[in-house]
């Protein structure tokens, strides 16, 4: 029965790390360029604000 519970609980755990992760990532609000920041970008892409959301593009 302690397994269980313990097993529930790492799951809970496991899950929850996940749904921060998706949040994490949620498009930002913009009306220009300028408010989009580059850092969240991998390399070689840039922030630009596109129908009020911020998308990283590819130069």
């Amino acid at each position: 029965m302690t397994k269980l519970l313990k097993f529930i609980y790492a799951m809970i755990i496991f899950l929850s790390l996940f749904i921060v992760v998706i949040k994490a990532n949620a498009y930002r609000e913009c009306n220009s360029d300028g408010d989009c920041p580059n850092y969240n970008c991998r390399v070689k892409e840039v922030g630009m604000c596109y129908f009020t959301k911020c998308y990283c593009i590819r130069l």
